[in-house]
């Protein structure tokens, strides 16, 4: 009966100390997330579901579709893109460019970074693709709020 007791006691333990140890999987990237303003107001949901988002590659002009997060959950009238953190942090590409019609081109630098696995799960964001800055060329860009998930949604002053 002893053995019993030992052996339930045992099978608890490793379920507790197992339960307590770092997740194995990564977090996937936090996603660009940008909020247009024009004269202080949001930009019209017609107008940013036309909104594309451009980058040079190998001297090739590519179109990349942001998509436009209606849901307040997210972030009313924000645009958000997965694709960048990966275009950043594997292809090296750094600047974009903002286009809504209608309005002038934005241009940014978004830079997320390339981690090991190792390195992945000593960062903050426990993600191979953190992001570290967003900013108007030659300028910061204002962080608006954090999203349910921590992500940072920045402001785009847009101008006609």
């Amino acid at each position: 009966m002893k053995q019993f007791y030992t052996i339930v006691a045992l099978l608890f333990m490793g379920l507790f100390l197992g339960s307590c140890e770092k997740k194995d999987v990564l977090n996937e990237p936090p996603a660009l997330m940008l909020f247009p303003i024009y004269n202080d107001a949001r930009i019209s949901s017609t107008e940013l579901n036309q909104a594309k988002m451009h980058y040079e590659q190998n001297g090739l002009r590519v179109v990349r579709d942001l998509k436009f997060a209606p849901n307040a959950n997210r972030q009313k009238g924000a645009l958000i893109s997965s694709d960048v953190a990966t275009l950043s942090a594997v292809e090296g590409i750094k600047e974009f460019v903002l286009k809504i019609p209608g309005y002038e081109d934005v241009k940014l630098e978004i830079d997320y970074e390339r981690l090991t696995t190792k390195e992945a799960k000593e960062d903050a964001c426990y993600c191979n693709k953190p992001q570290r800055s967003v900013k108007y060329k030659g300028g910061n860009l204002n962080v608006e709020s954090k999203t349910s998930k921590g992500e940072n949604v920045y402001y785009v002053y847009m101008s006609k």
